[in-house]
């Protein structure tokens, strides 16, 4: 079928035509998805970013199970963005500079396997981006723990529930009570001298409090 004729078959069928792919995704986790929701939110060239749970193929799990500990999810961000307006290295680096990269059981107050610091890959290039960039980091001697972050390929991802989706914006006050007793605040401004992506110029926030700050609700 010629291809003029083929265009407009389509659309007295009301088919959708294909639209160039011009996004990209990327996978991180760093404890409390609510902290890295506005890290990467704010940047230019991301469209969208959306809280959830990294793992296991299977049914969606809830916020309950994937954080009981038992589990093999890990709470995370997936960030849509535009490649030819921010690049991956960019992304890496506002990651870098809002998390604790020489902790393994979590971040912060918040403890435990669903709060690792995990840079999930997809396409070769990315695993090899992830690695020079650690290593990088490594060699700066920012730090003076060695750089522990883990570096895997991307397992599935589920949504979390509506009520941890841009949680910042909707509970602003209970999201900054928690960055500020978590220790996140000032852990991040003693690394990075307060240079960090939040929302606004601070480091980015908190969430669930094993230590001083507030309980999370669920």
């Amino acid at each position: 079928m010629p291809f003029a004729v083929s265009l407009l078959a389509s659309a007295l069928l009301g088919a959708a035509l294909p639209t160039p792919i011009d996004t990209a995704t990327a996978l991180f986790a760093g404890g409390s998805f609510w902290c890295l929701e506005p890290v990467f939110e704010g940047l230019p060239g991301v469209d969208s970013v959306q809280t959830g749970y990294a793992g296991p193929a299977g049914a969606a799990p809830g916020f309950d199970q994937a954080t009981a500990g038992t589990s093999a999810y890990v709470e995370a961000v997936k960030v849509w963005y535009h490649p030819k307006r921010i690049g991956y290295a960019a992304l890496l680096d506002a990651y870098w500079r809002n998390i604790d990269p020489t902790r393994v059981d979590g971040q912060f107050t918040d403890v435990g396997s669903a709060y690792r610091a995990i840079i999930y890959y997809g396409p070769p290039a990315e695993l090899k981006s992830a690695e020079a960039s650690r290593k990088r980091l490594s060699k700066s001697k920012r730090f003076a723990k060695p750089i522990v972050t883990e570096i895997q390929p991307a397992p599935s991802f589920f949504p979390a529930e509506a009520e941890h989706q841009d949680y910042y914006r909707k509970s602003a006050g209970r999201y900054h009570a928690y960055y500020e007793f978590s220790g996140r605040k000032e852990f991040l401004g003693k690394a990075w001298g307060g240079k960090t992506k939040s929302t606004g110029a601070k480091p980015a926030a908190l969430e669930r409090g094993h230590g001083p700050a507030p309980a999370r609700a669920p």
